[in-house]
């Protein structure tokens, strides 16, 4: 479902193919846009959105919603566009979504900036789909506001594909959301038929039996009653609740509603003489008809058609099409009911938002509408407070697991987006909520890795803590075994944090909290860095192939980003820096001053915890106290520019 500054209501068309589902579309259009054929037609989604005739010509940026931009297209246009489309669709095993303004007449009285969208779905038992259609109707139930399902008469309530359609139809009514369904038995070409009659009654009774009452009162008790309605010149089935169950030709439907406002030279080339003496010989004498030539068949037919005729005044009453409209009508027109439909829209789209990943463009447009609704924002706040709070602690439980930080992005995310939100529709309590709310998120991480740090000890890690040099060739220590351990090592657990670890954990934080206001958290972790580093001293690698130099060695740890700058033996003085460490290891990684060349290299990784070199990477470990220190930055700056937009100039 799409909000902004037009709303929608829309009519999802369902059928398997053959049964004139795509006539039935071209009759409620009132034109020709999608293909007529035994085969299947319609191979993707197409969205039709009704623009009112009478604005169709107005610029295309009028009509835009939910992003589609699309000018008001003409039916012979939409029908080339979709047949082209149907082609490449038709063999493969994917959702392609369509989307199209079409002039039309309203099909029922609107409500101010709300438009009907029919959508057209492909035939749910096509063999070669692979069950996607029947899984898209499934998945999007929820944005429907009605539900129109074309069955064959002919063929009644009486193969396992016309049940099973049905079946889906009553299971998404319960166990998703209850909404209006019309069920259009179409093909019912002669109505005086008397064995099409009982065919027709069968499987009305049939239907209304499968939806019993007891599951329709429990899904549909809110939807109001169609009995004793008006508009129609046969009154609609006076079933209690839905479904509705109305007899229909659409073919005769779409013939009278397309041919009524066409000149005669454009009736004469938008029909075929197949339709032609179809419709004729149902219509008018048949005797009197096959003694007429082809042009006085299509005069007599388009004068009872346009002008009408004293032989048969039944015209679109005939097709049972009228009876639908004003089911259709009672169903989802009018100021009220479409109201209510909105705000039911609006609902579900909050209730969708707090269970997935859906973007926050989506919840300003709810903003819009329900602004527009005159509805509560309470309810979008508590949306996305619920959507927050769920995903903060599933991301705390996964981080307490697993050393993984990456996962507590996905709060602080959140937290920034609806920040942003929050200030661009001027909700200041909100905005400082958020700030509060960020600064407990980032206090819960702390408390989380102070917690963990106790698992390892700096005195187990460092009871052999000479190394030796990973580039000699001669005897080699556990020092260095260890070193070749840890850089083999791939799953990081917090048992086996190493005290290089916890100091590159701890110093990344410390490089990015806000001390101002995280003071004693920043003490804590001062004091815990400054343990584990003062636990290192120190330490030794030895290059045995000289024998004769020692190179002292320190660390890069805590605020210390300075190695020995001498060498133990010799004296000499080494000025090379290495700059680089200052940017990206941050103390992953161990320095030598090698004899031989007088060159600065690295030993090894000292820890298995990598540190990337931006904060605003989600695998840093001070990414979400870099994100509260932003966001902190942001609402000052906010305050500042309040203050002095408000000042006397």
């Amino acid at each position: 479902m799409k909000f902004g500054p037009w709303s929608e209501i829309k009519v999802a068309l369902l059928g398997h193919v053959s049964v004139g589902k795509t006539t039935v579309l071209n009759a409620i259009l009132g034109d020709k846009f999608g293909e007529v054929s035994m085969r299947r037609t319609t191979a993707g989604i197409n969205f039709f959105r009704i623009v009112p005739s009478n604005e169709a010509t107005k610029e295309s940026d009028q009509w835009s919603v939910a992003g589609h931009n699309e000018d008001v297209k003409a039916a012979e246009k939409v029908h080339q566009e979709i047949s082209k489309s149907n082609m490449k669709l038709r063999e493969a095993q994917i959702i392609e979504e369509k989307w199209f303004n079409v002039g039309c007449d309203p099909l029922c009285e609107m409500r101010k900036k709300t438009s009907i969208v029919v959508v057209d779905i492909p035939g749910t038992n096509e063999a070669d789909t692979n069950s996607i259609y029947r899984n898209y109707v499934e998945e999007n139930w929820k944005t429907f506001d009605c539900v129109v399902v074309v069955m064959d008469a002919r063929q009644g309530v009486n193969t396992e594909e016309q049940v099973g359609l049905l079946r889906l139809v009553k299971e998404n009514l319960t166990k998703q959301k209850s909404l209006p369904v019309i069920v259009l038995l179409n093909k019912v070409d002669e109505p005086d038929d008397t064995e099409q009659a009982l065919l027709v009654k069968e499987s009305q009774e049939k239907i209304a039996s499968m939806f019993a009452v007891g599951c329709r009162a429990k899904a549909l008790k809110q939807l109001p009653t169609l009995s004793g309605k008006k508009g129609a010149k046969h009154s609609v089935p006076t079933f209690d609740l839905y479904p509705v169950v109305i007899p229909v030709s659409a073919i005769r439907a779409y013939f009278y509603r397309a041919a009524s406002s066409l000149p005669f030279e454009e009736f004469r080339k938008k029909f075929d003489q197949d339709i032609i003496e179809k419709i004729g010989r149902e219509e008018m004498n048949r005797n009197k008809w096959r003694r007429m030539s082809v042009d006085k068949k299509y005069k007599a037919l388009y004068d009872l058609v346009v002008e009408g005729s004293e032989e048969d005044d039944e015209g679109i009453q005939g097709t049972g099409f009228d009876t639908f409209l004003c089911a259709l009508s009672v169903s989802v027109g009018g100021h009220e009911t479409q109201t209510k439909l909105l705000h039911s829209q609006v609902d579900i789209a909050l209730q969708s938002f707090q269970e997935e990943k859906q973007s926050f463009s989506q919840l300003m447009a709810l903003h819009e509408t329900s602004k527009v609704l005159d509805k509560d924002m309470g309810a979008i706040k508590q949306a996305f407070w619920t959507k927050y709070t769920s995903c903060k602690e599933e991301s705390l439980d996964a981080f307490r697991k697993e050393p993984k930080v990456e996962v507590m992005a996905e709060p602080a995310g959140l937290l920034h987006q609806y920040f942003s939100f929050a200030t661009s529709v001027g909700w200041e309590d909100e905005a400082k909520l958020v700030e509060k709310s960020f600064g407990e998120l980032v206090g819960e991480q702390i408390g989380v890795i102070v917690n963990k740090q106790g698992l390892q000890t700096a005195g187990e890690f460092n009871a052999d803590n000479d190394f030796v040099c990973n580039y000699c060739t001669g005897r080699q220590k556990s020092g260095a075994e260890q070193i070749q351990k840890e850089q083999d090592k791939k799953d990081l657990t917090w048992g086996n944090f190493s005290v290089y670890d916890w100091v590159t954990v701890l110093e990344s934080i410390l490089r990015n909290l806000p001390s101002g206001s995280f003071s004693r958290e920043f003490i804590v972790l001062g004091i815990l860095r400054d343990k584990y580093a003062a636990s290192l001293g120190p330490s030794k690698l030895v290059n045995c192939d000289c024998n004769t130099c020692y190179t002292e060695m320190r660390y890069l740890s805590g605020s210390s980003t300075r190695p020995s700058r001498y060498c133990q033996t010799c004296r000499n003085r080494r000025n090379e820096r290495p700059s680089k460490c200052q940017k990206t290891h941050h103390g992953n990684a161990g320095w030598n001053v090698c004899y031989e060349d007088g060159k600065l290299k690295v030993v090894g990784s000292l820890a298995n915890v990598q540190v990337p070199s931006s904060s605003s990477d989600e695998q840093h470990w001070g990414h979400v106290a870099w994100c509260c220190q932003n966001l902190m930055e942001s609402a000052c700056q906010q305050k500042k520019d309040s203050s002095t937009s408000q000042s006397p100039k």
